[in-house]
């Protein structure tokens, strides 16, 4: 949907794009979707919508996909109580088929050189994907790392490697030639921050409390603390 301005001096026209209500869609609409966010929640998608919506699927398939990918998805559920919609992958295994099997930490050495896919950025620190079992976190300033950005595709090395564990860690050797130039979003106001809170509605449940209003950029969840931590756009 867009909507266009028009200057009246130089007859200009601007079209600027209108994201749509979640009572436009109706479940069962097709509908393109873009990958934006991999998270320990699950897998979110640009639809165009008010915020982005839900993945549902095999787990299997959906660590296949890539940041900023299009997909053709359908509406599975719409939550207008919740602001919330889940959208699904019809022909899931035809999308994915033809892709390889992720790499067991096991066939990885310590100084490979790999190409990395930046997912996840947390408290917990920044991680990427490189096609192995599960994403791996990035080494390095912290200052530096916070200015990469979600989909961007970097040139990495393999650092440490803990079988044990089963985790794996990786530094960008060019780190500070990659972010030159680029500077951290202004932090928000004590006002604005006061704003996206005064429409946030807490339900008590007899298993848990639902939380709804907020319009997320991130959540990271610690399943061994037991903590959630919930950054807003």
């Amino acid at each position: 949907m867009c909507a266009e301005m028009e200057d009246g001096a130089e007859n200009t026209h601007v079209a600027v794009e209108l994201r749509k209500k979640f009572e436009e869609f109706k479940e069962g609409d097709d509908v393109a979707a873009v990958i934006t966010q991999k998270t320990r929640l699950g897998i979110f998608c640009d639809i165009n919508a008010e915020k982005d919506v839900l993945l549902n699927g095999p787990a299997s398939f959906k660590r296949l996909l890539n940041i900023n990918e299009k997909v053709n998805a359908k509406i599975q559920k719409i939550d207008l109580e919740q602001r919330r919609v889940s959208v699904e992958i019809p022909d899931w295994e035809q999308l994915v088929q033809s892709r390889k099997n992720s790499t067991k930490f096991e066939e990885f050495e310590v100084g490979d050189d790999i190409e990395a896919v930046v997912v996840l950025k947390s408290q917990a620190g920044t991680f990427c994907d490189i096609n192995a079992e599960k994403d791996v976190l990035v080494n390095g300033p912290i200052r530096l790392k916070k200015l990469l950005k979600i989909g961007e595709k970097v040139k990495a090395k393999i650092q440490k490697i803990d079988l044990e564990k089963r985790r794996a860690f990786i530094d960008i050797p060019d780190l500070d030639q990659l972010v030159q130039g680029r500077s951290l979003p202004p932090k928000a106001t004590p006002a604005q921050t006061e704003s996206k809170l005064d429409s946030v509605e807490i339900k008590p449940g007899s298993s848990g409390v639902t939380i709804s209003g907020l319009d997320l950029a991130n959540v990271d969840v610690d399943y061994e603390k037991g903590t959630i931590r919930i950054t807003l756009k």
